[in-house]
C-alpha cells in the first residue's frame, strides 16, 4: 500500500509539472529540465527567507525618517540591522576584533544605510562608484581615551 501511494505521489508531481511545462510558452518549454522541482523549492525557500528579511530591513527604516543614512544604537546587546539573513556577517572577536588600545571587547555603535548613497551624488554607472547594502561600525565596549587626552 505504501509502494502504491508513493507511486501515485510521483505519477501525480509527474503530471503537475508536464501541465506547468505545458502552460509555458513554447520557447521555454524544456529549458531548464536539469533543475528538479525539489531543488527549485529549496531554491525559492532559501530565497523566501532573504525576501523577508529584507523586507524587515525595510520596514524597519520606513518606522523611522525614510531619509535616514545613520542608526545609531549604543544600547547593550545592540546589533545591526541586516538586509540579508545569508549574508549577514557574523560578529565575532575574528571579524570585530577587541580593542587595540585597551583590549576590551568593540560593540556595536552604528551603521550606515544604504541611503547614503544617493546623497553621495555619484555616478553609479562609474566602475570606482560606491555601492554596499550597510556598514556597521563597533566602538571600544570601555570607551577609552586616546593617548594624551
Amino acid at each position: 500500500a505504501a509502494a502504491a501511494a508513493a507511486a501515485a505521489g510521483t505519477s501525480s508531481t509527474l503530471l503537475a509539472e508536464a501541465a506547468m511545462d505545458a502552460a509555458l510558452p513554447e520557447e521555454l518549454r524544456g529549458k531548464g529540465a536539469d533543475v528538479t522541482a525539489r531543488h527549485l523549492k529549496e531554491l525559492e525557500a532559501d530565497q523566501d527567507k532573504n525576501h523577508v528579511q529584507l523586507s524587515a530591513f525595510h520596514l524597519r527604516l520606513r518606522r523611522g525618517d525614510p531619509e535616514q543614512v545613520v542608526r545609531y544604537c549604543f544600547d547593550p546587546g545592540a546589533k545591526p540591522l541586516w538586509p540579508s539573513v545569508s549574508y549577514a556577517p557574523v560578529a565575532d572577536n575574528k571579524t570585530v576584533p577587541p580593542c587595540k588600545r585597551c583590549g576590551a571587547a568593540r560593540r556595536f555603535e552604528f551603521q550606515i544605510l544604504p541611503g547614503l548613497i544617493n546623497h553621495l551624488k555619484v555616478d553609479s554607472e562609474l566602475a570606482s562608484a560606491v555601492d554596499f547594502a550597510s556598514m556597521a561600525v563597533y566602538t571600544c565596549s570601555a570607551s577609552c581615551a586616546p593617548p594624551g587626552c
